[in-house]
């Protein structure tokens, strides 16, 4: 083989292990959002199986246990407060199927090390 093809050969090879890399970056940034979501949602569910949280059920006017979660936004805020660091926040829509309508969000923040900052509910 000449020089030159193996050039060509080695550039094809580039350019594909380069299409690969993007891929699995993808999924890789796919896969961080799904785990933040599915954090947030257990956070959820936790949050309305508390005894202490039974008077929620008031608040809407189907089981909460049957609200659709529906992903909104997963954000990273810097705070002066905590200096380098930053607080993830993770939001999920609460849509009712039977009244075909969002009824609130649930928020829940944990710091850069995965620890519990804060969580919201919120019905409208």
């Amino acid at each position: 083989m000449e020089t030159e093809e193996v050039m060509d050969i080695f550039f094809l090879i580039n350019l594909e292990v380069t299409r690969i890399m993007k891929e699995i970056t993808k999924i890789r940034d796919f896969l961080d959002k799904e785990y933040f979501y599915l954090k947030c949602k257990t956070a959820f569910q936790t949050c309305i199986t508390n005894k202490d949280n039974d008077y929620l059920q008031a608040e809407i006017d189907v089981p909460i246990n049957q609200l659709d979660l529906r992903h909104n936004s997963i954000n990273l805020s810097f705070n002066q407060e905590l200096e380098d660091n930053f607080i993830i926040d993770i939001k999920i829509i609460l849509f009712s199927n039977v009244l075909n309508k969002e009824l609130g969000y649930y928020q829940y923040q944990e710091d850069m090390n995965g620890e519990f900052v804060d969580e919201f509910l919120v019905f409208y």
